[in-house]
């Protein structure tokens, strides 16, 4: 076996010898380009436009009772000396379909509750808890909700909820996790 391997490496480098011209090869001479010089641009290039924000058909136009419950609750919140506190309005989800609360008329607090009763909101009471593609564990992690976040639950089924995150994420985690 040795003896063939010497002998195909002594027939392959002959070939290449006869191949490449043997002892009358002669490489042709290299010549190296001079480096190019880029021209330079006539005119200056403009600053890119600012950017726009395009409506899209998704976007839902916001009641008008809503845009005046959130700012009767900002005007309460600056009066009080403190910023308002962040409210979420869903389109459909105004106060007027609300029980009414104990907070007191419009408040932001009064808003909330409103919003909580109308939009079936609970917060999460675990400290980092999976929320899921789908109702089970077999489902993949698509996010991770921390404690005393707040969700609202669109769904349930055998002990899961499909919730929507406070960022808009929807998914399904574990209704023990809710209060």
């Amino acid at each position: 076996m040795r003896l063939f391997l010497v002998a195909a490496f002594a027939l392959l480098a002959a070939l290449f010898w006869i191949s490449s011209g043997g002892s009358a090869f002669d490489p042709p001479e290299r010549t190296v380009a001079a480096p190019r010089q880029e021209a330079a641009p006539a005119e200056p290039i403009p600053p890119p436009a600012p950017l726009t924000q395009v409506a899209t058909e998704e976007e839902q136009p916001v009641d008008e009772a809503e845009i005046a419950a959130f700012d009767r609750a900002a005007a309460a919140a600056e009066a009080e000396g403190g910023a308002p506190e962040p409210v979420v309005l869903e389109p459909g989800g105004g106060s007027e379909s609300a029980a009414p609360s104990d907070a007191e008329p419009g408040t932001a607090g009064a808003i909330e509750d409103a919003l909580s009763q109308a939009l079936d909101l609970r917060t999460v009471s675990g400290t980092a808890v999976n929320v899921r593609s789908g109702p089970g564990t077999g489902f993949d992690v698509v996010a991770q909700v921390l404690e005393g976040a707040r969700a609202e639950v669109l769904d349930e089924e055998g002990g899961w909820s499909q919730i929507r995150t406070e960022d808009g994420r929807t998914g399904w985690m574990s209704s023990r996790f809710l209060r």
